[in-house]
């Protein structure tokens, strides 16, 4: 895949380096008199047009383009349209709209609605250049001159796009096939376990309601096996009809609890009874099909950090655009806990690598106890981990770094026959609040931790 992207740079560097010094100088300056005056609203008639679109509405709300993005369409129409007199800047200029094209890429952009703007982006600045007094032959000349550098762009963008999309496609049919193992196959079971605990938690909790209120029920949903279903299982057992079939059981498993404290609360026994007796067979049914799901499951461990057995980084684009769809569709948030292990170089440097590497194992097995079944946990790189925490808000974020700092610094780690170590850590915390671009939230996370740690470590910090 580097090499693909390497060809594309190459190859979009050769025709916009042709351009430039084919396209006559005195034409891109009048492009630049007509255009660069009128950026701001040439961007904001972009945006009003796009924000017809139905098909946009996903990507884009009155709010985001006034704050991130109209500053930004601006900057790249100039951009566009700049002088470039080396070949360095031309390199920069297709490095710069890969990016774009990437940044397309994880928010998920249809290219139909790139190439629709592009379009409205032509007649905009043909309109303007008609607006000025350009010799009839010179105008139509310098008019094909921007359609054809506004299509080199948007075809290298597009370029980036689906090689990007391909890329993020295969991370994830990786993780279908390589995630499927014997450790997934255990967690199904714990999963199992938990269902029927849960079935006899809530049958006691209805019996002890008083006024039937519904809302201080564990919904099945919100259980580890009801996010297990909805944030792992499809990218685990991707379009399964256990996993279908399991979403479906916990919407009725839930709907049937409402029946049964209603029934509770009228002192209706037959349908109280019968409610009952539904949701143990639902249970049931969602148990065989997590059992119908284990059967499936393959031995393999190639998607994960041979040392601490966590997912590897290269899978997180996979999950971040999973869960950013899904944040946005169901209105639900997700965070991002950055995870660093405090003085980590030190520890090395006093106990050796081995130890360390221990450390980190040990570290792992901590983390992974104090998440969720439906939370995704990566060895981010180094020292460092990276929490994916699915259907939280900031208030239930914030306990689940506290817990974690809480347990670090609880926690001996071993070091062998020297005794034991104690190791604290640093988080950086970012909730992902509706934006399409997950790249965003990571880097919030990032700044994050970087505060935690400049303000003294063993401490969390909320990004702003």
């Amino acid at each position: 895949m580097a090499a693909h992207h390497e060809n594309i740079r190459r190859v979009y560097f050769e025709h916009l380096d042709e351009f430039y010094r084919h396209c006559p100088p005195g034409n891109l300056e009048l492009i630049r008199q007509a255009v660069f005056p009128a950026a701001a609203q040439i961007a904001a008639h972009f945006y009003e047009h796009m924000m017809q679109r139905e098909a946009a509405h996903h990507f884009l709300s009155n709010e985001l383009v006034q704050q991130r993005l109209l500053a930004s369409m601006t900057k790249w129409v100039q951009d566009v349209f700049a002088e470039r007199h080396s070949r360095e800047e031309v390199a920069s200029f297709v490095d710069y709209q890969l990016l774009i094209g990437q940044v397309h890429a994880r928010i998920d952009l249809p290219p139909h609605l790139l190439n629709e703007g592009v379009r409205e982006l032509k007649q905009d600045v043909a309109r303007r250049l008609q607006d000025r007094d350009i010799p009839a032959a010179t105008l139509v000349q310098v008019t094909q001159q921007v359609h054809l550098l506004l299509d080199i762009v948007a075809a290298l963008m597009n370029e980036s796009y689906f090689s990007n999309m391909v890329s993020t496609e295969r991370q994830s049919q990786s993780m279908q096939s390589q995630l499927i193992g014997s450790d997934v196959a255990i967690q199904c079971e714990r999963l199992r376990a938990g269902l029927f605990d849960w079935l006899r938690r809530v049958v006691m909790l209805v019996y002890q309601q008083e006024r039937g209120d519904i809302s201080k029920l564990p919904r099945l949903k919100h259980s580890d096996f009801g996010l297990w279903v909805a944030h792992k299982a499809e990218m685990f057992f991707f379009n399964s009809p256990e996993v279908a079939e399991m979403r479906l059981l916990i919407e009725q498993a839930d709907e049937l609890l409402e029946t049964m404290v209603a029934a509770h609360h009228q002192q209706d026994r037959q349908t109280f009874d019968t409610a009952l007796e539904q949701l143990n067979e639902t249970v049931s049914k969602a148990s065989w099909q997590l059992s119908s799901l284990v059967d499936h499951c393959l031995h393999t461990d190639n998607a994960r950090d041979p040392l601490t057995k966590l997912l590897s980084r290269r899978f997180l684009d996979a999950v971040l655009q999973k869960e950013t769809s899904y944040s946005i569709r169901n209105g639900l948030n997700y965070a991002l806990l950055m995870v660093d292990l405090d003085h980590f170089k030190q520890i090395n440097d006093t106990y050796g690598h081995e130890t360390g590497d221990r450390i980190l194992a040990e570290a792992a097995e901590l983390l992974q106890a104090n998440i969720r079944a439906g939370d995704f946990l990566f060895r981010y790189g180094g020292e460092e981990f990276l929490v994916v925490v699915t259907d939280i808000n900031e208030l239930g974020a914030v306990r689940v770094a506290k817990k974690i700092l809480a347990q670090f610094n609880q926690h001996a780690f071993s070091l062998g026959k020297a005794g034991t170590l104690t190791v604290t850590a640093s988080i950086g915390l970012a909730l992902h609040k509706g934006h399409p671009d997950y790249g965003l939230v990571v880097k919030d996370a990032d700044a994050a931790l970087y505060r935690a740690k400049a303000e003294g470590r063993n401490r969390y910090v909320l990004a702003g």
